[in-house]
């Protein structure tokens, strides 16, 4: 009775150690997401978690990975709250959503790798290539949730944020975790084959990352072509229904604004994602504010609002571009925000989400991905809103043409979260990856002008420097340069065989007793 009691005593106390492990590692890399200057911590915020988890216990292993994950998304994105009433339950199906589909397979291929039980040192290996290869996969099915990379954090480095021109937004995550197993084999004093193998993951992505920087330094040339882009953050509340003196109040400021741009030299005016808000077709208030304003500004104006069919009830998130010279051109957002804009992806949990009185707007995705010309000038193409955080829609863009990346977004109820910055973050990432910049206008913040690298070179600031929730105007000088790197030249199918390869390798290294060759030459 003693012995059992002990034994279950050992047990608690086992259980207790894994939970606090697990929590630990998930607020630490929630701080490295939420904080801005605690980016570092993501190097280190396994190692509380890899240092007592047991790969060779998969039931162990599973509710483990997946606490982990479910916190540290919950955590991550917890601005998904301020979106409206009752969408709090939202916050913790993200966290439930990130551990079915990355953490729960996570475990599975870990406790592959495992093998024999002297291979356990081996089996934190395939932790790095399987955690991107299942973020790349979360990129491209069902809702297509990819929010919460673990890399994100060293998008603020741009040496790093580099990387992604090679294997996309993902091969952060890889150099993130890699680094943590290297610190925790590193630590639990492991075999030195063991150690070196860990330490040489994250050693050889940064020697990619510098190596691609040493290779690929020529910056944009002087006499390359330029568009000035005056850029309008009006950082204005938004009515929905009906012409209000909201909406007119709201009109007044962006004519405002239009002018002091155009008066700046702006080539093309540019305003945030649904700054015309209504349907601009259909509400004939709107039709003759914006025709006035082209007309007045003698300059072609591209803006977000809502558009229709006519004799349909389908609504469209969607940017028109409108010039002086009589020509219309609109896309429809392809790519829509699951929950927000897109009930019907939640399939047969459409139901359950209604009844929770969540209030939702259920939009129609676009189906052309349309690239925009100015009379003379270089083809463009616009990412509206959650569409920049994917690097693959980009590429789509820049096969099709584009020189240069818009992005329109709205984000203006989320003031004193993290997400401008997390989004910024991802805009980095895409831009990097397909060697395009990117114009960002934000209704609230953060609008500015990235280079082709994945650099923030400009941004509208407020006083005392802020760049979030405040209003302004600025003219970037955009430079009509794109690099052709990797990533855009491949896609995503290099770092999908790239991982896929390293974790076969993994299992089938993990088959092998680490003592053969020892006992064959005794």
């Amino acid at each position: 009775m003693v012995g059992d009691g002990g034994d279950r005593a050992v047990l608690r106390r086992s259980a207790a150690t894994l939970g606090a492990s697990c929590l630990a590692s998930a607020l630490v890399l929630a701080a490295s997401q939420v904080h801005q200057g605690c980016e570092w911590l993501a190097f280190v915020g396994l190692v509380p978690l890899l240092l007592v988890l047991d790969p060779g216990r998969i039931v162990e292993t599973i509710p483990a990975l997946a606490l982990t994950y479910g916190v540290y998304t919950s955590l991550t994105m917890s601005w998904i709250a301020r979106y409206g009433p009752g969408y709090r339950w939202i916050v913790l199906a993200a966290g439930l959503y990130g551990a079915a589909v990355l953490a729960t397979p996570l475990a599975l291929l870990v406790g592959l790798a495992t093998g024999r039980r002297e291979a356990l040192g081996r089996s934190w290996l395939i932790l790095p290539a399987s955690w991107t290869l299942l973020e790349i996969l979360a990129r491209r099915t069902w809702l297509e949730v990819s929010w919460s990379l673990l890399g994100l954090p060293l998008a603020e480095w741009p040496w790093l944020a580099r990387l992604a021109s090679v294997g996309g937004p993902e091969l952060l995550t890889f150099l993130v975790v890699a680094s943590n197993v290297a610190i925790a084999q590193g630590l639990r004093r492991d075999s030195r084959s063991i150690v070196a193998l860990a330490a040489g993951q994250p050693v050889v992505v940064l020697l990619v990352a510098l190596g691609w920087s040493a290779v690929d330094f020529e910056e944009a040339r002087p006499d390359a072509p330029t568009l000035r882009i005056g850029v309008v953050q009006p950082a204005v509340e938004q009515e929905w229904e009906g012409e209000t003196e909201a909406r007119r109040r709201a009109l007044a400021k962006l004519d405002q604004a239009i002018d002091r741009v155009v008066e700046r030299g702006a080539e093309l005016v540019v305003l945030p994602e649904t700054a015309v808000t209504g349907l601009v077709r259909f509400e004939d208030d709107l039709t003759a504010w914006v025709r006035e304003a082209v007309a007045r500004a003698r300059t072609p104006i591209l803006f977000g609002t809502l558009d229709g069919d006519e004799g349909s009830r389908a609504l469209y998130n969607a940017a028109f571009l409108i010039t002086p010279y009589n020509t219309v051109t609109s896309y429809r957002k392809t790519r829509l925000v699951p929950v927000s804009e897109h009930v019907s992806s939640l399939g047969p949990l459409r139901r359950l989400f209604f009844s929770s009185s969540v209030e939702a707007s259920e939009l129609t995705p676009g189906t052309e991905h349309t690239v925009f010309q100015l009379r003379g000038r270089p083809r463009f193409a616009v990412m509206i809103c959650y569409e920049d955080v994917f690097p693959d829609l980009a590429r789509r863009f820049a096969s099709s043409g584009a020189e240069a990346l818009f992005a329109l977004i709205n984000t203006i109820r989320f003031d004193g979260t993290s997400l401008p910055r997390q989004h910024l973050r991802r805009a980095v990432l895409t831009s990097a990856s397909v060697g395009l910049p990117m114009i960002r206008c934000a209704n609230s913040g953060v609008s500015c002008l990235i280079d082709r690298r994945g650099r923030v070179v400009d941004e509208i600031r407020g006083p005392g420097g802020r760049i979030e929730y405040v209003a302004g105007e600025a003219i970037f000088n955009l430079p009509l340069e794109p690099l052709n790197p990797p990533y855009r030249r491949f896609g995503d199918l290099l770092p999908i065989s790239v991982m896929t390869l390293l974790v076969a390798a993994t299992i089938g290294a993990s088959r092998v007793p680490l003592g053969r060759s020892r006992r064959k030459s005794g």
